[in-house]
């Protein structure tokens, strides 16, 4: 039956696809809708690739169909009748298709299976511990594989990490490798922890030439060990442990050192050289005698400069340097001095060479010589030789220090009487004797001057008449203008009011003044009353007039002047100026008279100080605030009724004076003071014998001080003063005061002197209260900060040593814009989000319970959120940016990729999604926020980086070159950057010629390298 089917279907299939085709080669009608020209579809199950157990391969089709299939060849196809079993682990491909009753067959088409029931060997590098930053921990399957980070074994989830991460901090987990198929393999525990040590060490002073003798000191981060040596030549295992300083011998020392930190990672070795030279150089001379003239050789054993001068002045450092032979002439006198610098700064003594050649002196004269004159004269010195004519005219004898005479001349233009003395000097400083010449010159009519006193109640006058210069005087009182026949002037002439006086005079050189007329007395005269003086009492000033009329006056500095019918009050005490005249009623005004008036009623005051005198004496100083006599006694009785009484100072000269007194046993000093006004001041009784002990910082409990004090006890001259601190009452056990004490809390301090004598003064107690500013301090939890991340800013170590730390107060400035964005708070944490990656400023304010404040700003790197191929980093302006660890293909062990120019490496940038780095952001990175010459440091080091090398090197294989983060930051030749045009390119981080000039600076603009390096560029993002 099923082979009558079978031919049947095999008829029809023939007989459909004859018809077919003859209605096809006729086209007369369409096929018919019964015929089946479709091929059948086959798929496979199952659909997946990647299988981790057996699996069955199942053929199905969308009609009845013959089903055929292969494993790996395509051109040999069975028949499938059963679903194909893959038991084996291997790659696998199956070919099919299908075909159907009415002979559609498909197109062969295949699917390739991989079965892969084995996880993954992974390896994980290196091992657990402690490592600087930047350390890269590597996965390394046997098979590609994701990898998961989880911090339990039995995590399914983790976090999804790349075969590099990059070690920033403490790393505890597993790593989970899962391959294609799905297997998972899980490591053992891993635990990694970051050594933030800074290995660095500030050595000080910096090597160079010293002229002392130097202790060098190395500065290291807490928790680190630095180790030296003075050998050059000694390996790093026989540097002995820094502890103390390093006292540096004589001559050439060369310090080479290294710190560890407690891990074990150890610094770069250090170097720096000292020279130490004490010694000044000594000069050597050696003259060399000629016929007309000496050449002089200077030398010294050691390397210096010579400088020397030939006008026997002291050389500085600005005088001629000694390069060839000195030739002096056989003239006047040669002075040559010399000294020399060392390179250590170290200066010689002065070599003084002196030779004179001339024993002549100068012979000098004045044209005009001496005389009278009634004009100016012009005087004019000559010597018989060259020579310096030194002159004065004011009397002085001529010295060094006279004037030099020009060839100007020397103008008299004074009147009277000028002295010319001069002396000339030759060049082999020959000087003359002195010679004098006296010129008067008098030119000017005598300048007389008239003085009126009387009284006019008694109405009787004496005018007296002075002059600056012997002078004839001639006088009348008629009315007639006075002659050489006239009275001539011998005294005081009496004159009563209304005369009137008029004279002249005739000088000595016969220049005669013009008549004066003095008609005071026949005008209207005022005068005060008490006259001018020193007054100790309060004044009432009335006025005395010869006419009726209105007294007007002034008290200066008032400019009005007033009208007084009565008096004028002085009542304070000081200087008064009263200026004061009379207007007669018919409108006649005196001249204006000007009265001086001192008024003091204040008693003065003595201030006694006393010092050691010879033997058992001592020296007492007086000192007053006016001039004023110091009445005295030394026995202690009163010096106003003592018989005994002594007196010291002057009231009308002095304000100080000075006793001798021998100390005796119960010696008391009483003493008043009495000024020129009268006032005596109150009796004083002084102990001046016993020494007392002053302090140079006032001290009281009423004061408060908020700075640190150094306190100097000071007493008489010779004394010795013991002290106790804290209050402790001292004895001569106690310490001696030798130098300042420094006081930085509050405290009491008792002392008492000694004087040379053996005498003790009294215990004195000086209390000083001290409330100095708080001490703020705060850290960052956690210590790495990326943009969004909340941060708690603890200020806990802040401190004060007069206030708890519960009564402190805190304010927070987040971004240091001068305005506090929180209130005060007695809670030393606070909680903040930096939002953006940036270098903030952070300012904490704290205050104490006196009111006091202190403030610490500190800045806080914000990083930018950055993929793992990626390291944050600041360009110069402070942005924040990504940047690849390593040169394109920023892949670890892998060569970079080089020879591209700038528009490749522009396109590779922008194909992953990033961009090419700009000027900024690579030399930035490059210098790792430092200004260092090198990404690692200020010293070339050949070995840190392949800059010396021949050709590329694997990223990542010098990790001393690394910057940052970024590894071989110079490691690989230059770096092409945008600039900030962006239209040309220019190459950082290296040097043309792969020297010791590679480093971040700019190497050359744009030209294309030819090295063997070639160009390697990294992106940013």
């Amino acid at each position: 039956m099923r082979k009558r089917r079978l031919c049947s279907v095999a008829l029809l299939k023939i007989f459909s696809v004859t018809a077919y085709l003859t209605f096809c080669a006729y086209g007369k009608e369409p096929p018919p809708s019964w015929l089946d020209t479709r091929p059948p579809a086959v798929k496979v199950d199952p659909a997946n690739r990647f299988h981790r157990s057996v699996f069955h391969v199942t053929l199905y089709s969308d009609e009845t169909a013959q089903l055929w299939i292969s494993r790996q060849r395509p051109d040999r196809m069975d028949r499938y009748r059963k679903p194909v079993s893959v038991t084996s682990d291997g790659v696998y491909r199956f070919y099919y298709y299908g075909e159907d009753d009415f002979g559609n067959r498909s197109e062969v088409d295949s699917m390739e299976y991989i079965l892969d029931t084995r996880p993954a060997q992974l390896t994980v590098s290196p091992a657990s511990g402690m490592y600087r930053p930047g350390q890269v921990v590597t996965l390394r399957p046997n098979e590609p594989c994701r990898f998961l980070f989880m911090t339990a074994r039995d995590d399914t989830a983790g976090i999804p990490v790349g075969d590099t991460i990059v070690l920033s901090g403490q790393l505890d987990g597993y790593f989970a490798a899962i391959d294609s198929a799905g297997n998972r393999t899980v490591s053992e525990r891993f635990r990694y922890a970051v050594d933030t040590t800074r290995l660095s060490a500030v050595i000080s002073p910096p090597g160079g030439i010293y002229r002392v003798v130097q202790s060098v000191t190395l500065d290291v981060p807490s928790g680190t060990q630095a180790f030296y040596t003075f050998d050059p030549l000694a390996p790093p295992e026989w540097f002995a442990s820094y502890s103390e300083p390093l006292k540096l011998p004589h001559g050439l020392t060369i310090v080479r050192y290294f710190v560890r930190s407690a891990s074990g990672i150890a610094s770069p070795i250090g170097k720096m050289s000292y020279i130490i030279d004490t010694i000044a150089p000594k000069i050597h001379c050696d003259i060399h005698e000629g016929d007309g003239s000496d050449t002089i050789f200077l030398s010294c054993r050691e390397r210096v400069v010579i400088r020397y001068t030939d006008d026997g002045t002291v050389p500085n450092e600005s005088s001629p340097e000694y390069t060839t032979p000195i030739v002096t002439p056989h003239e006047g006198i040669s002075r040559i001095r010399a000294r020399a610098w060392d390179r250590a700064g170290n200066v010689s003594a002065i070599l003084a060479k002196d030779r004179k050649f001339d024993y002549t002196p100068p012979v000098v004269k004045a044209t005009p010589p001496g005389g009278s004159f009634r004009s100016p004269v012009n005087i004019t010195l000559s010597s018989n030789e060259p020579a310096k004519i030194l002159y004065s005219i004011n009397g002085k004898s001529v010295d060094k220090s006279a004037l030099v005479y020009s060839p100007e001349g020397i103008s008299i233009t004074r009147q009277g009487e000028t002295v010319l003395r001069f002396s000339g000097v030759d060049a082999a400083d020959n000087q003359s004797g002195e010679t004098v010449e006296r010129y008067m010159l008098d030119s000017r009519p005598p300048d007389i001057r008239a003085s009126i006193q009387g009284s006019i109640a008694a109405d009787l006058f004496y005018v007296s008449l002075v002059c600056d210069e012997p002078v004839s005087l001639y006088y009348t009182v008629n009315g007639e203008s006075p002659t050489a026949g006239s009275t001539p002037y011998s005294g005081p002439i009496s004159l009563r009011g209304g005369d009137v006086l008029r004279y002249f005079g005739v000088d000595s050189s016969g220049n005669a003044s013009s008549v004066t007329v003095l008609d005071d007395l026949d005008k209207p005269m005022v005068e005060a009353k008490p006259g001018a003086g020193l007054f100790n009492r309060i004044l009432r000033i009335g006025f005395e007039k010869n006419v009726p009329g209105t007294v007007w006056w002034r008290l200066l500095p008032d400019t009005m002047f007033r009208s007084q019918p009565d008096t004028v009050a002085l009542d304070r005490e000081g200087a008064h100026t009263l200026e004061y005249f009379i207007r007669s009623k018919d409108g006649a005004q005196s001249f204006i008279l000007r009265n001086e008036y001192v008024l003091d009623w204040t008693p003065p005051r003595v201030n006694v100080r006393v010092q050691k005198g010879i033997a058992d004496s001592a020296v007492i100083f007086f000192e007053t605030q006016e001039n004023a006599s110091i009445y005295y006694t030394v026995d202690g009785t009163n010096p106003m009724v003592s018989s005994t009484v002594k007196t010291a100072g002057n009231r009308f000269q002095r304000s100080n004076d000075r006793i001798a007194v021998r100390r005796t046993p119960g010696g008391r000093l009483a003493l008043y003071a009495e000024d020129a006004a009268g006032n005596q001041s109150a009796m004083e009784l002084l102990d001046v014998f016993n020494p007392g002990v002053i302090p140079n910082v006032p001290a009281g409990s009423d004061r408060v001080y908020d700075r640190i004090l150094s306190i100097v006890l000071q007493s008489q001259e010779g004394a010795t003063i013991h002290y106790e601190r804290h209050g402790r009452k001292p004895a001569k056990q106690s310490p001696v005061f030798r130098a300042a004490i420094t006081l930085s809390s509050s405290d009491t301090i008792s002392a008492f002197a000694v004087d040379a004598s053996g005498y003790q003064g009294e215990v004195e107690e000086f209390i000083y209260r001290i409330d100095l500013p708080p001490s703020p301090e705060f850290s960052v939890i956690p210590d790495t900060i990326h943009a969004g991340t909340r941060v708690t800013l603890d200020a806990s170590a802040t401190s004060d040593q007069e206030t708890p730390p519960q009564f402190l107060r805190f304010q927070w400035d987040f971004n240091d814009d001068g305005v506090f964005d929180t209130d005060t708070s007695p809670l030393p944490r606070v909680n903040h989000t930096f939002k953006d990656a940036a270098v903030a400023a952070v300012v904490l304010r704290t205050i104490d319970q006196g009111g006091r404040s202190a403030q610490i700003r500190r800045k806080i790197t914000v990083l930018e959120r950055c993929p793992p191929d990626m390291a944050p980093s600041f360009d110069l302006n402070g942005k924040a940016f990504c940047i690849d660890r390593y040169e394109w293909p920023n892949r670890k062990g892998v060569e970079p990729v080089a020879g591209v120019s700038w528009v490749e490496a522009k396109m590779f940038c922008i194909d992953a999604g990033k961009r090419l780095c700009s000027a900024d952001e690579w030399l930035a990175t490059c210098r790792n926020n430092s200004t260092t010459l090198y990404p690692y440091g200020e010293k070339y080091d050949p070995q840190r980086c392949v800059t010396e090398a021949k050709g590329v090197a694997p990223s990542g294989s010098r990790s001393g070159c690394q910057a940052g983060g970024v590894s071989d930051m110079v490691g690989n030749s230059w770096e092409w950057i945008e600039d900030r045009q962006g239209d040309y390119v220019r190459a950082y981080g290296g040097s043309f010629h792969y020297g010791k000039d590679a480093h971040c600076g700019l190497t050359f603009d744009g030209t294309v390298a030819t090295s063997s390096n070639e160009t390697g560029f990294r992106c940013c993002r």
